[in-house]
């Protein structure tokens, strides 16, 4: 058990240095993160597409889901989820890493622990570009 435990501690902090998500450069971590874990882009249409970033460890997964525009973040979410029946066991240890690692305020949640970030300035933009589109 332990084994995997310590496996979930390093994972907390692969997923706090991605954040902030948004200033991150998205090619450059999809190819840095393409070899370990899942990296699989949607195309959702008029410059919009969801990435999933997600890799598993011992008892959890770590995440990103993000929903960019024209390239850049629009909003995102980054965590630490477990299914696992020792997750009551090691979630106090999950945190204590979270906060270590200097991850940003989060929120406990029955199966992890989740950041959620919405750039409200990038989906103005895409609003404004999807009325103009619309009405031309």
């Amino acid at each position: 058990m332990t084994e995997w435990v310590n496996e979930d501690i390093q994972g907390v902090s692969a997923i706090t240095k991605l954040i902030p998500f948004e200033k991150q450069n998205m090619e450059r971590v999809k190819a840095r993160l393409r070899k370990d874990w899942h990296v699989e882009e949607f195309n959702l249409g008029f410059g919009a597409k969801y990435l999933e970033l997600e890799r598993g460890w011992g008892y959890s997964k770590g995440y990103v889901h993000a929903l960019t525009y024209n390239d850049r973040v629009a909003q995102y979410e980054a965590g630490i989820e477990s299914y696992s029946e020792h997750w009551t066991q090691i979630k106090a240890r999950i945190v204590s890493e979270w906060k270590r690692s200097k991850g940003p305020g989060a929120s406990e949640e029955e199966h992890g622990l989740v950041f959620r970030q919405t750039l409200a300035t990038v989906l103005r933009a895409a609003r404004v570009e999807e009325e103009l589109s619309i009405s031309n």
